[in-house]
Protein backbone atom coordinates (compact mmCIF):
# COMPACT_ATOMS: atom_id res chain seq x y z
CA UNK A 1 0.00 0.00 0.00
CA UNK A 2 1.12 3.55 -0.64
CA UNK A 3 -0.30 7.06 -0.52
CA UNK A 4 -0.25 9.36 -3.51
CA UNK A 5 -0.37 13.13 -3.14
CA UNK A 6 -0.97 15.43 -6.09
CA UNK A 7 0.72 18.73 -5.30
CA UNK A 8 -0.22 20.54 -8.50
CA UNK A 9 -1.11 19.60 -12.08
CA UNK A 10 2.37 18.26 -12.85
CA UNK A 11 3.77 16.98 -9.55
CA UNK A 12 2.82 13.69 -7.97
CA UNK A 13 4.57 12.44 -4.84
CA UNK A 14 4.26 8.84 -3.75
CA UNK A 15 4.91 7.88 -0.14
CA UNK A 16 5.86 4.22 0.05
CA UNK A 17 4.92 1.76 2.75
CA UNK A 18 8.22 2.42 4.53
CA UNK A 19 7.07 6.02 5.02
CA UNK A 20 9.57 7.74 2.77
CA UNK A 21 8.90 10.20 -0.02
CA UNK A 22 11.15 11.07 -2.93
CA UNK A 23 11.13 14.49 -4.58
CA UNK A 24 12.96 14.76 -7.89
CA UNK A 25 13.35 18.05 -9.70
CA UNK A 26 13.97 16.90 -13.24
CA UNK A 27 14.98 18.69 -16.40
CA UNK A 28 12.90 16.41 -18.60
CA UNK A 29 9.18 15.97 -19.15
CA UNK A 30 7.34 13.25 -17.26
CA UNK A 31 7.33 10.03 -19.24
CA UNK A 32 10.54 10.85 -21.10
CA UNK A 33 12.33 7.94 -19.35
CA UNK A 34 15.25 10.29 -18.62
CA UNK A 35 16.60 11.00 -15.16
CA UNK A 36 18.40 14.35 -15.37
CA UNK A 37 18.16 16.17 -12.05
CA UNK A 38 18.09 19.95 -11.62
CA UNK A 39 18.64 22.27 -8.70
CA UNK A 40 15.60 23.80 -7.04
CA UNK A 41 14.16 26.52 -9.24
CA UNK A 42 15.95 25.30 -12.37
CA UNK A 43 13.95 22.20 -13.31
CA UNK A 44 10.36 21.32 -14.18
CA UNK A 45 9.21 21.96 -10.60
CA UNK A 46 9.25 25.59 -9.55
CA UNK A 47 10.15 26.96 -6.13
CA UNK A 48 6.51 27.55 -5.26
CA UNK A 49 5.76 23.84 -5.54
CA UNK A 50 8.67 23.01 -3.23
CA UNK A 51 7.39 25.64 -0.80
CA UNK A 52 3.98 23.94 -0.82
CA UNK A 53 5.54 20.52 -0.22
CA UNK A 54 7.55 21.80 2.75
CA UNK A 55 4.45 23.34 4.33
CA UNK A 56 2.01 20.48 3.69
CA UNK A 57 1.22 18.81 7.02
CA UNK A 58 0.85 15.41 5.30
CA UNK A 59 4.64 15.32 4.97
CA UNK A 60 5.39 16.19 8.60
CA UNK A 61 7.87 13.76 10.14
CA UNK A 62 8.36 11.83 6.89
CA UNK A 63 11.88 11.22 5.63
CA UNK A 64 12.35 12.92 2.28
CA UNK A 65 14.82 12.05 -0.44
CA UNK A 66 15.72 15.13 -2.48
CA UNK A 67 17.27 14.28 -5.83
CA UNK A 68 19.25 17.26 -7.13
CA UNK A 69 22.77 17.58 -8.59
CA UNK A 70 25.49 16.92 -6.05
CA UNK A 71 27.47 20.13 -6.65
CA UNK A 72 24.77 22.30 -5.03
CA UNK A 73 22.95 19.67 -2.99
CA UNK A 74 23.56 21.30 0.41
CA UNK A 75 22.37 24.66 -0.95
CA UNK A 76 19.17 22.97 -2.19
CA UNK A 77 18.62 21.36 1.23
CA UNK A 78 19.12 24.73 2.94
CA UNK A 79 16.70 26.34 0.48
CA UNK A 80 14.08 23.67 1.20
CA UNK A 81 14.30 24.36 4.94
CA UNK A 82 14.00 28.10 4.29
CA UNK A 83 10.58 27.50 2.72
CA UNK A 84 9.06 26.30 6.02
CA UNK A 85 6.80 28.92 7.59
Amino acid sequence: MRDTFIIDHSVIIVVTIDGCCCVTNGLDDAGSHLDHHANIGHGRIGQECFRRIMNDHRFDNLPMILETPWDRHQADIDLMYSFVV
